[in-house]
């Protein structure tokens, strides 16, 4: 903006209409000025204010040396409402209307106080009928300049509201899409894509990975007895636990009903068994709120090595068959394949 200003500014000292000093002293304290403001946004001085853009600070340093060079601009002073106008374009990117009438409305009466002053610098050669007519346009247009303006910032403030609002939402709906509502891990669904971009992964960099489906013992026993709410607080319990107890690497969706699913990625099944069976100790002996104080509920697993190659049904179907052994042999433990 400052840039554009040099164009009537350097008109009329090229003209001899205005004394060097004042491109000077103009250059001086606009540049300056703005130097200055960019060392507040650098530093985050501005955060100390409503508008950390500093909008109107800025939009009053260009008025007053604007006016200050147009005093002495001669012929050439109607050059400057352009540059005013660029201003006013300026800030409406940031003010609402009322902020933009109160500037626009402040500095006519500071440009009419500058009319007498560039009568007494120009002398008898001053024309009071075209510097009259220039405020005239200038108190006149301003206004009008500054609802526009503030009608265009209303409307980058709700489509910028509207934006975030979209965004929101579009994440709660990604949120939902992937996760299980009740105990906020993964579904099954995501877990089945992700399993499979694992799986060429690890073909790729041949590694390994061990899937273990876990079932709550006697889980319907729960909702039959204590009702669906204590049903629904044990699985946000259970959730709650394993999340303590895997790595971060570490992955556990929700299967369907009372059965999960956990990913690990180990190369062994003797140090995935491991985290297994920390969550399942600790289930063990977990008091739930709620339930009665000698309520206590275990869980089976069934834990198996993905093998290079093969799909992952197939590393589900021994997992599964895992379970199965594992219930058959009492529940409350993890059986591997």
């Amino acid at each position: 903006m400052y840039v554009w200003f040099l164009i009537p500014l350097g008109l009329a000292t090229w003209s001899g209409n205005s004394p060097v000093h004042v491109a000077v002293i103009w250059m001086l304290i606009g540049f300056g000025g703005n130097a200055v403001f960019y060392a507040m946004l650098s530093l985050g001085y501005n955060k100390r204010f409503t508008d950390h853009s500093l909008t109107i600070p800025q939009m009053w340093l260009a008025i007053i040396v604007t006016f200050y060079a147009q005093i002495y601009a001669g012929p050439l002073r109607g050059g400057y409402l352009l540059a005013l106008i660029l201003m006013f374009i300026f800030g409406c990117f940031k003010l609402r209307t009322k902020q933009m009438l109160w500037v626009s409305l402040s500095s006519s009466f500071i440009y009419a106080a500058t009319i007498p002053l560039a009568a007494i610098v120009e002398g008898p050669a001053f024309n009071w009928v075209q510097s009259l007519i220039l405020w005239f346009i200038y108190t006149t247009i301003m206004p009008m300049v500054s609802v526009v303006a503030g009608v265009v910032s209303r409307m980058r403030h709700d489509l910028a509201a509207n934006r975030s609002q979209l965004q929101a939402a579009l994440e709660e709906v990604t949120h939902l899409a992937s996760h299980d509502e009740l105990t906020g891990l993964s579904n099954r669904r995501w877990m089945m894509e992700t399993l499979e971009r694992e799986r060429a992964l690890a073909q790729r960099r041949d590694s390994g990975f061990c899937l273990c489906i876990v079932d709550l013992d006697h889980f319907k026993q729960v909702n039959d007895v204590h009702g669906h709410a204590a049903g629904d607080a044990v699985l946000q319990a259970f959730a709650r636990i394993s999340l303590k107890k895997l790595r971060g690497t570490d992955i556990m969706a929700r299967h369907g009903g009372e059965e999960f699913l956990l990913f690990i990625p180990s190369d062994t099944v003797a140090a995935a068994e491991h985290c297994v069976q920390r969550i399942r100790e600790t289930l063990a002996h977990t008091v739930f709120d709620g339930l009665p104080e000698d309520f206590r509920i275990t869980m089976s697993g069934g834990l198996t090595h993905h093998q290079p190659g093969e799909p992952i049904a197939s590393t589900l179907e021994r997992a599964d068959a895992a379970l199965y052994q594992a219930k058959a042999s009492g529940r409350n433990r993890i059986e591997t394949a």
